[in-house]
């Protein structure tokens, strides 16, 4: 598993530093280079494994029926969580400023297409397909923590660490209980979905008092289908969050958080 840590850090370090490059280029340039900051991590880890240099042990992509039944009860309080952690985040560091806010002017179905459906594809790839397919052979519990860490630290902003953190634990759990990566991928792009018609919409304070409302009650609502749903994954559950194999803390991955982070104080 340590191997297998060293290597994620390397790849995740690879992403950070293409998408700063990325920001060097204007147009469809730096658009380019971002998606290649994806790209490149996803391919190498493919052609490694080819190569039969890495072992993946990758989670289905297909998805069973009471899957999507835990994956979409879950979505509302999952994505509630998020948002009230991104909101209080905000409140305590809005003394520093409002973050880097993600621009999502222009065409909606654009921004929805490229922000939404194409980033939450490649991101789940990246920060929960491989990482899983490469931990929870070694340690469930630790593949959920350091595919959270990892996705989280990324950002290099202390606005969307904290609920990128959340996130990335909510998503990764229920990948393992389904035993597929197509709940993360669908709550993603709900989240992504949600965040741009705030980002858009909520200058309007009737939008955000109903958008608040709405995910509060849905996700009240939700409760009692996931109390329902909850023998049928409990057994996965609890063998996602059990000590097998534990959780180890490698060289490169301390070196990976330290830089991260002074990266994202840095930017305050």
């Amino acid at each position: 598993m340590r191997g297998a840590l060293a290597y994620l850090s390397l790849i995740n370090l690879l992403f950070i530093l293409l998408l700063s490059l990325s920001g060097a280029f204007g147009g469809w340039t730096g658009e380019a280079v971002y998606y290649l900051a994806f790209a490149a991590p996803i391919l190498l880890t493919f052609f490694l494994k080819s190569k039969s240099i890495l072992r993946l042990s990758p989670p289905r992509v297909k998805i069973s029926h009471d899957g999507i039944c835990l994956t979409l009860s879950s979505a509302a309080p999952s994505l509630a969580l998020v948002f009230f952690i991104s909101c209080l985040t905000s409140l305590i560091l809005s003394r520093f400023g409002d973050g880097n806010v993600t621009d999502v002017s222009g065409n909606l179905a654009y921004v929805i297409f490229s922000k939404a459906l194409i980033t939450a594809m490649l991101e789940e790839a990246l920060f929960r397909y491989i990482p899983l397919a490469l931990l929870a052979p070694y340690s469930r519990r630790g593949a959920i923590i350091y595919s959270a860490l990892f996705f989280a630290l990324v950002h290099c902003n202390l606005y969307q660490i904290p609920y990128a953190l959340a996130a990335g634990v909510i998503f990764a759990l229920i990948d393992l209980a389904c035993d597929s990566v197509m709940p993360s991928v669908i709550l993603h792009l709900l989240n992504n979905l949600i965040s741009i018609l705030w980002l858009r919409y909520s200058v309007n304070q009737s939008f955000a008092r109903i958008y608040v409302i709405l995910l509060v009650s849905l996700a009240l609502l939700s409760l009692p289908v996931i109390f329902i749903l909850r023998k049928r994954f409990a057994e996965r559950i609890r063998g996602a969050l059990s000590k097998d194999g534990g959780v180890p803390i490698t060289v490169e991955s301390v070196l990976f958080i330290i830089l991260t982070l002074s990266i994202s104080f840095t930017a305050l």
